[in-house]
């Protein structure tokens, strides 16, 4: 055999190699990348899905200010939260909706 004919085989073996090593290797980036993937969700639901312990009344004040917003105070911390008027009327007009249908309903 020459010379040429070898490196010919050569080039048309390992071309051959070189394509299927590159799709095998995409296709195990794609599966580490999908498996990577569904444990970060996974992770994630169990972070979204605690819910945060119900504060009491005893734990918790609840005031507006001069411009109309809610402040929800927590006594034990002293954070609070300031939500906007239309928040405060929302949240009262669904306890009123509430007791409305419960005296209607006796």
């Amino acid at each position: 055999m020459n010379k040429q004919v070898i490196v010919e085989k050569f080039q048309k073996f390992f071309g051959a190699a070189g394509k299927t090593v590159v799709i095998v290797s995409a296709m195990l980036v794609g599966f580490g990348i999908s498996e990577a993937l569904n444990a970060y969700k996974k992770n994630r639901e169990k972070e979204v899905s605690i819910m945060p312990p119900t504060r009491s009344i005893e734990q918790t004040s609840i005031a507006t200010n001069e411009r109309g917003e809610l402040l929800i105070i927590d006594r034990n911390t002293g954070k609070f939260a300031i939500y906007s008027d239309s928040i405060g009327t929302a949240i009262f007009n669904l306890y009123a909706g509430r007791m409305y249908a419960n005296m209607n309903s006796k």
